[in-house]
């Protein structure tokens, strides 16, 4: 046996491989839904963080200057997205503002403009409520109702947060002179739950006995799942970036 393997026991993060650590979480962060774990903020993630965003910026803007095929608009497009809202969740404004603007996305440049100008000519959506929400300081509970009555999650009988919960934290990050982004990671706006191996009894011919679940909790920015999905864009079937990972990781 060899005396230098990991034990297969033993969780890699607590063992000195940096390196490969940040490896295969830059991996996992390709989908940007990972970017607002609030795992990020335990003391076992939260010292490599850093590292771990600066890898994804570099594999997004590795695939970009490389990839140029007129197949791979596609997966251009999808590392513009996720490069922008990595830049804008980590306070990097010029940066997102570059890469949303070569695609043109809306939402986001919307969210850049928000703190300097007033939103207009905007369609009414949930999103356009939420958003004159935080930027009208005097009545956003009447905005955040708006947005709460539109809201597609109240009628698909979905998990939601409370007016109430979402409200107050509102005013609390006005009053602390918190960013929209502080605003939207507060730790109240997520649900946390294990997710259920539906498929599980069929798989294993044992259609009898309770749904197993997972070990490990999810987390869900509530929030941002009912109003700023299209931010964090997911991609459940995307064979051009799955092809394509090792190679920009390598």
């Amino acid at each position: 046996m060899n005396n230098n393997s990991t034990p297969p026991d033993r969780p890699v993060l607590r063992l000195d491989r940096t390196d490969r650590i940040i490896l295969c979480i830059a991996k996992e962060c390709s989908h940007p839904l990972a970017l607002i774990n609030p795992l990020w903020q335990t003391d076992l993630l939260h010292p490599i963080q850093a590292q771990v965003f600066d890898r994804l910026e570099q594999v997004c803007t590795t695939g970009l200057q490389n990839f140029s095929s007129p197949t791979d608009q596609a997966l251009l497009t999808y590392l513009h997205q996720v490069r922008g809202v990595l830049r804008w969740w980590r306070g990097d404004v010029l940066g997102a503002e570059m890469d949303w603007q070569s695609t043109s996305f809306s939402l986001g440049l919307t969210l850049l403009n928000l703190e300097k100008f007033p939103l207009e000519n905007l369609t009414d959506s949930p999103t356009t409520f939420l958003l004159q929400a935080w930027q009208d300081a005097d009545t956003p509970e009447t905005w955040l109702t708006q947005a709460w009555q539109t809201n597609v999650a109240q009628t698909q009988g979905l998990p939601t947060l409370s007016l109430e919960t979402v409200l107050q934290s509102l005013r609390e990050a006005k009053d602390q002179n918190r960013s929209l982004r502080d605003w939207l990671g507060d730790l109240r706006h997520y649900q946390s739950y294990r997710p259920d191996r539906l498929g599980f009894g069929v798989l294993s011919r044992h259609l009898g006995g309770a749904i197993p679940t997972d070990y490990g909790l999810r987390y869900e920015n509530l929030l941002i799942r009912d109003f700023l999905s299209d931010l964090f864009p997911e991609r459940s079937y995307f064979p051009e970036l799955d092809l394509r990972i090792d190679q920009l990781l390598d």
